[in-house]
């Protein structure tokens, strides 16, 4: 009797919709507590989280903001909102609490890796509205291995977690919308309000989402969609507010001038974009786009392509309109103006990754479409292999550094080095110092060109770590060169010192440690 009614359970479990992308996501969260500790500390990350620790120290100060010390550490974070740092913070150092052998980066890339495989979950929640069970297995596959995103989600605490504030701003706000009975709907309207309030404080683009949400309310409900805007919209502020230290001075002065800052961020590193240098306001209006088509998978490509055109044959079906209007209103409008207005954009674009899930909308539609003709549950699963296949190999081969990603139009990572942008976070910096540490002899003087602070964080003790200053022609004398390849730095600099490491994968290098023999110079 015990056995039918485990037998019974089993059988419940697993013929639940939701067990398959469950088990899925809890498998993808083991093999990151078995990766975590690979991945390097990427160039500004430390700062980061020294942020969110301020920001929650900070609440102290709630009734007197004015005796709050600005954060000046990197002066341009404060005017970036800070709740998921407090958050990664927080939840870091519980993480090394129960796992001793984590240092506080890698209790925060597990934080960052679990916050992505929630916006899976979100992403399948979301396309589920559209696409049956079946397909928005497939799509979520496909956003899952994407090996763009499966390297950001643990080195990246920016640009992944807002991904995922987004897309849960959208579909909370659908569920805000949707929903009838009085309860549920205040709920989901607090919970709608204060995801905006959070995604309006990290990026600029967050009122977008808001839009996104009314303009589908206004669609269902027309004017009775104001008795859930207006709280939604005051709960969104409370929550902006009160998530954001900088703001309690002067809330409105004080978010002009971020808006102004985003804008017109003072970024001035220049960007290798198809074997040319550029500075960011002269990058030509392809470069997101061309990136775009190089670094998503395969599948993911053709798929989209194949969605797109199933949408504009029969536009007028309401999945297919409403998934259309997203992809223009979430997708293809907000990118055409970002390009129009010249907005500062580098390191391959990551800044717009929240606007990639509708791309993968499409890819969903697409596999709704085959679905329906393949029945036979042994076509379905050789089609989902196909569909996970080509970026999950990538991950594999890639690792640690799965974000440097090319596909097969430009013959792979492989094939876009020097080309393209590398390893833009610096993470392989990790790799080389280590590398440096089991080599160099005790008191070596090490020259650095890359992430200083990352070099100097993890060099041994002993090791005597110099930073080149900017018109120093003065020689000076060093043991060995450690030089991140971003800009092809390894054929600048130290030409007649010996190379006896390079951090690589595929072809691509991303790191170099050079041996500088006496008399050598290294400049």
């Amino acid at each position: 009797m015990q056995t039918t009614n485990k037998k019974s359970l089993l059988n419940i479990i697993f013929s639940h919709e939701y067990s398959a992308i469950l088990a899925l996501l809890a498998v993808c969260l083991l093999v990151g507590v078995i990766t975590v500790r690979d991945y390097g500390e990427s160039w500004d990350e430390y700062n980061d989280y020294l942020y969110g620790g301020y920001a929650l120290h900070a609440y102290q100060y709630f009734f007197h903001p004015q005796a709050l010390a600005s954060f000046d550490l990197v002066t341009s974070l404060k005017f970036k909102g800070p709740a998921y740092f407090m958050l990664a913070d927080g939840s870091a150092r519980v993480l090394q609490a129960i796992i001793p052998a984590w240092s506080f980066i890698n209790a925060n890339h597990f934080v960052n890796f679990f916050i992505f495989l929630v916006g899976v979950w979100i992403f399948y929640l979301l396309i589920r509205r559209w696409v049956q069970p079946w397909a928005a297995f497939g799509a979520a596959l496909l956003f899952l291995f994407q090996p763009l995103f499966w390297g950001h989600a643990f080195i990246n605490p920016k640009d992944i977690p807002y991904l995922v504030c987004f897309m849960t701003c959208i579909y909370l706000g659908f569920c805000m919308v949707d929903v009838e009975d009085t309860p549920r709907k205040i709920l989901f309207v607090v919970l709608a309000g204060i995801m905006l309030g959070l995604a309006v404080t990290i990026r600029v683009a967050g009122p977008l989402a808001g839009l996104i949400v009314l303009a589908y309310g206004f669609f269902r409900l027309r004017t009775k969609l104001i008795w859930r805007a207006v709280p939604y919209i005051l709960i969104a502020l409370a929550a902006a507010y009160l998530s954001w230290p900088y703001l309690w001075v002067s809330p409105i002065g004080h978010f002009i001038l971020s808006v102004k800052t985003a804008e017109y961020y003072p970024y001035t590193g220049r960007i290798l974009f198809m074997g040319k240098s550029y500075l960011p306001k002269n990058l030509p209006w392809i470069y997101f786009p061309t990136l775009l088509s190089l670094q998503l998978t395969e599948p993911a490509l053709l798929l989209s392509l194949a969605g797109l055109v199933i949408l504009l044959k029969s536009p007028l079906s309401k999945q297919n309109r409403e998934v259309f209007l997203l992809f223009l209103g979430w997708f293809l409008l907000p990118l055409t103006g970002i390009i129009l207005i010249h907005s500062i954009i580098y390191d391959n674009g990551r800044q717009l990754y929240f606007l990639l899930p509708p791309i993968f909308f499409l890819s969903g539609v697409a596999l709704d479409r085959v679905f329906k003709l393949l029945t036979r549950p042994v076509f379905r699963f050789a089609l989902l292999l196909l569909v996970m296949v080509p970026g999950l190999y990538a991950v594999v081969r890639l690792h640690p550094y799965e974000y440097v990603y090319y596909n097969v139009l430009v013959n792979g990572t492989g094939g876009a080095f020097r080309s393209y942008e590398m390893d833009y976070w610096g993470t392989s910096f990790t790799e080389a110092m280590e590398d440096v540490n089991r080599i160099a002899p005790q008191d070596a003087k090490v020259l650095v060109f890359g992430p200083k602070i990352i070099a100097r964080r993890y060099a041994r003790p002993d090791l005597q770590v110099f930073v080149p200053i900017e018109g120093d022609v003065s020689y000076k004398q060093y043991d060995y060169a450690v030089l991140i390849n971003r800009h092809n730095l390894d054929q600048n600099h130290c030409r007649d010192a010996k190379t006896v490491i390079n951090v690589e994968r595929k072809g691509a290098v991303f790191a170099t440690v050079k041996y500088v023999a006496p008399g050598v110079q290294c400049q």
